[in-house]
């Protein structure tokens, strides 16, 4: 289930337009690492 939770995350922000993404204070760069910690947590 965290494989699914992650490709729905990366598909959900890949599908933002570049304004939203700046709105939200996220790069496109960040996109993998942050589907990463909304579907495994965030390693310290």
């Amino acid at each position: 289930m965290r494989r699914i939770e992650y490709a729905r995350v990366v598909r959900e922000l890949r599908s933002c337009s570049q304004r939203e993404l700046d709105d939200r204070g996220i790069s496109r760069a960040m996109i993998s690492r942050l589907a990463a910690e909304a579907a495994y947590g965030k390693k310290d």
